[in-house]
């Protein structure tokens, strides 16, 4: 069956495309295991290749995981108190810092000592709530501004229909300018977990929904968008169908996670020397968990498609960094194992 549903894609996607398994494609170079460090249950909330010897890892249950080939240390301590995070939300890298953010807006700023990552000092993203801001899914500083993908809505009777999902702070930390604008027919739950993916090339800041197969072109003078190029897409990709709405009082694990698996959501976004590279989940029992998918950042023409059971973390200086398994808030994944891959050209 398995191999039925690749050839299948194969021949649906464009002629010049190529659909591999992850074995012919790439190298194993690495695996950091740790089988004393618990991760089920919550998503990867974000991910940060600090250096070739070094990832973090901020889970939504088991919080921030400084994670090295040896050893795992914890991020942050997790309290209200002097020099602790509570609701962290996501990370990015600010220089040599480390920066937590958390859902009202709050920026934590770590470095790493002797004794481990300490908080150094905190500021505060200003207008955050003012501006109806929901937390922070990811975070980029880009041209001394701060690009922060989360939904924010201008009307609050049409917080769930009508909103932006990156949000643009100045130097100073308070917002300017929010865009990419989505309007939808109905009260939609969704919009709150819908996921932008930024990264930067050259003199543009990239935007991917995680939902749509769209690149957005984002002009860091101007801050505006100032070209959308539909990706070509594969054969399984599909947006959501069946919307989560919003029903007061009412809400259900397993449903939500049921909806969460029923559409294609793009997990990552990295740019690969000359290629864009984008990892989607496929939400097929019938094949592999995800597929990377390669476009010519010239052209953003889809050279090859790359199935595999892992999620990405991301890519630095060459190597692609993955979490065996998936993401514990869809998958079975227990224990803690970092793969470092090479591409095989």
């Amino acid at each position: 069956m398995r191999i039925k549903i690749l050839i299948l894609v194969f021949f649906l996607i464009s002629s010049e495309s190529l659909v591999n398994g992850f074995s012919a494609k790439f190298e194993l170079v690495d695996r950091w295991t740790h089988k004393d460090v618990f991760i089920g249950g919550g998503y990867v909330l974000g991910s940060l290749i600090k250096s070739k010897d070094e990832v973090i890892i901020l889970f939504q249950i088991h919080r921030g995981k400084v994670v090295l080939k040896d050893k795992v240390t914890d991020l942050f301590v997790s309290g209200e108190g002097p020099g602790e995070v509570q609701l962290a939300s996501t990370i990015f890298q600010e220089e040599d810092e480390v920066v937590v953010i958390d859902g009202f807006g709050k920026l934590n700023f770590l470095k790493n000592e002797d004794q481990g990552y300490k908080v150094k000092r905190t500021q505060y993203l200003k207008s955050f709530n003012d501006g109806r801001t929901m937390s922070p899914r990811r975070v980029i500083k880009f041209k001394g501004k701060y690009y922060v993908g989360s939904w924010s809505y201008p009307d609050p009777d049409r917080f769930l229909s009508d909103g932006y999902y990156v949000n643009i702070f100045d130097p100073q930390k308070k917002m300017r300018k929010s865009i990419l604008k989505r309007k939808y027919d109905r009260d939609y739950r969704g919009v709150i977990y819908l996921f932008p993916q930024l990264v930067t090339y050259g003199e543009k800041l990239l935007v991917v929904l995680d939902y749509e197969l769209k690149v957005n072109e984002i002009d860091p003078v101007k801050d505006e968008v100032i070209r959308e190029i539909d990706l070509e897409k594969p054969a399984f990709f599909k947006k959501p169908v069946n919307l989560w709405r919003y029903i007061a009082g009412q809400f259900s694990p397993r449903k939500f996670q049921e909806w969460r698996l029923s559409y294609h959501r793009v997990t990552a976004l990295e740019v690969a020397g000359e290629k864009l590279v984008l990892q989607v989940r496929t939400c097929s029992e019938e094949s592999e968990r995800f597929a990377l998918l390669f476009y010519r950042l010239s052209d953003y023409q889809l050279e090859e498609v790359v199935m595999g059971n892992d999620l990405l973390l991301g890519y630095r200086d060459g190597f692609y960094y993955f979490l065996e398994g998936g993401d514990p808030g869809d998958d079975d994944v227990e224990e803690l194992k970092i793969l470092l891959y090479r591409k095989i050209k």
